[in-house]
């Protein structure tokens, strides 16, 4: 596939009303975690814990920064299922709008996650 291919579906995909919903509602969520995350930044402490999953005691604490690498990371993840469900539309309608559906759902559980950390933390 070359990448003019690539530019056209994309173009022809950007027609599909679940693509406009999924997309905004998308970024939306993403705008209001960061927003929420520039409100309570000087509230934060220099070091919180993040790494859960590793062993307790400061392996697990950083800075604030880290909160932005879910932000970075679900914009990452955004761009990455549009353009395969931009791919895979032409194969099955109903699986590019599941690869849609599932890209608003991550970005709700990040920013609810970012959230929870916010407010635990203040």
């Amino acid at each position: 596939m070359q990448l003019t291919d690539l530019k056209t579906r994309l173009r022809d995909f950007q027609e599909d009303p679940y693509f406009r919903w999924s997309s905004i509602l998308s970024l939306v969520i993403l705008f209001s975690s960061f927003s929420f995350l520039a409100w309570f930044w000087r509230k934060l402490p220099p070091v919180m814990p993040f790494y859960y999953s590793l062993p307790w005691g400061e392996d697990q604490l950083t800075n604030p920064l880290s909160l932005l690498l879910l932000h970075f990371g679900t914009l990452l993840i955004l761009g990455l299922n549009v353009t395969f469900a931009a791919l895979v539309k032409p194969l099955s309608n109903f699986y590019s709008r599941l690869i849609l559906v599932t890209t608003v759902v991550i970005c709700f559980l990040v920013a609810v996650t970012n959230i929870q950390i916010i407010l635990l933390l203040t």
